[in-house]
């Protein structure tokens, strides 16, 4: 789909800007010292024989604030003294060598991802994302005074459920990019409270993100009684909500490369066409067209999709970053309506689109009702269009990766 080439399209103008911040992977005399990519096997001797943990610094070469890490916080003097004196610093490019093997060893999925292990390879504490000298320097100082993910795991164990540990422990998963273990803790510390209690600051603070199962008791429960929240968290919870309803949205409308869509369930959408009908969400409407035209594709009903579509467009319905809800059906209905006045309509529709939006898969689309309408000449010269701006795009696309 043309919308996921754009959004790659994004993706590498983002990481050329964060390159343009670091200066390689290598670290300078000064600041951190760090053995980079070497034996993992001698780094644990060595940490064995001087007594030390291993700060591990995990990367990849195309990770930008990996590179702002290098460039920013590494050359600090003060965190430099620090983790000169306490640890062996070590960095692994994630993607060779002993890289590969500790990020399945130690489930790396995001970079940078830093952490603390000791002498024996146990994992202690983790850090995920970029983190700014103060506060990096202060996470792992707590963690070096006992206040490691692990430490905090055994607590858990031994029982303690108290809010203020409850709370700690998983915005200290969350952050270490154990999230599926997050939401369990806070899930099943919601199944011990009374649903009522769901509207109390503290337990929302704690666990109410994590609730995101539109059909369970919790969401329901929230999404009816949003309005016996503290006036301040009303905002938040309202916009919790609605990302969870526009999720679900999703995935039962987008479609993958065979067209299938990764939910497609009659009973649930009636749930989320009961909840939309509550109209608490403030894109109902679009939500609800989102609903309709997937229901009019999956059920073959062109004439029915064509008359959504343009419902929507007529009253623009969606803004340009969610043009691609009408967009791509537009390969469907050009192969698919029957009615040869609304195929001109439709073709007539893409000449405009095309224009306004500046896709050229609308040249594809265009060749297909010309074909469909007899017009063969025309529908061969939008096909030539569309090939070769295709391909032209796809050059573009494999230069850029070769950067």
């Amino acid at each position: 789909m043309k919308i996921r080439m754009f959004c790659k399209f994004l993706g590498m103008i983002g990481l050329l800007l964060f390159t343009m911040i670091g200066h390689g992977q290598e670290s300078g005399k000064e600041g951190v010292q760090f053995h980079v990519n070497e034996s993992w096997e001698a780094m644990l001797a060595q940490a064995k024989k001087e007594k030390k943990n291993i700060f591990l610094d995990a990367y990849t070469v195309w990770c930008g604030p990996c590179k702002a890490l290098d460039a920013r916080v590494f050359p600090n003097s003060q965190l430099a003294e620090y983790f000169n004196k306490s640890f062996v610093n070590v960095k692994y490019d994630m993607e060779k060598g002993d890289g590969r093997d500790l990020a399945k060893r130690y489930d790396v999925k995001a970079y940078p991802t830093m952490m603390l292990i000791d002498a024996e390879g146990k994992l202690l504490h983790r850090i995920v994302g970029y983190t700014e000298v103060d506060n990096l320097l202060a996470a792992i100082k707590d963690a070096m005074a006992g206040n490691t993910f692990q430490a905090m795991e055994q607590q858990y164990a031994e029982g303690d459920r108290s809010p203020a540990f409850i709370g700690k422990y998983i915005h200290m998963l969350d952050n270490a990019y154990f999230r599926d273990k997050a939401q369990a803790i806070a899930l099943d510390y919601l199944s011990r409270k009374p649903v009522k209690q769901l509207t109390d600051t503290t337990l929302w603070n704690i666990a109410g993100k994590y609730i995101t199962d539109p059909y369970g008791r919790p969401y329901q429960y929230i999404f009816d009684h949003i309005r016996s929240f503290p006036k301040g968290l009303r905002e938040e919870v309202t916009n919790h909500v609605s990302t969870v309803l526009e999720k679900e949205v999703e995935k039962m409308t987008l479609e993958d490369k065979a067209g299938k869509v990764a939910l497609e369930d009659p009973k649930k959408e009636k749930q989320i066409r009961v909840l939309l009908g509550k109209n608490v969400h403030h894109r109902t409407a679009q939500l609800t067209c989102i609903l309709n035209m997937q229901r009019f594709k999956r059920e073959g009903k062109a004439d029915s999709l064509f008359y959504e579509v343009q419902f929507a467009r007529r009253t623009n319905l969606f803004n340009i970053a969610e043009k691609f809800y009408t967009y791509y059906h537009m390969e469907y209905l050009a192969k698919n309506i029957q009615d040869m006045d609304m195929l001109r309509a439709l073709l007539k529709d893409c000449q405009q689109l095309l224009e306004e939006e500046q896709l050229y898969g609308y040249y594809e689309f265009m060749a297909i009702c010309h074909e469909r309408l007899g017009n063969k000449a025309e529908a061969e010269k939008n096909y030539a269009i569309f090939k070769k701006k295709e391909d032209r795009f796809a050059e573009k696309m494999n230069w850029r990766r070769g950067q």
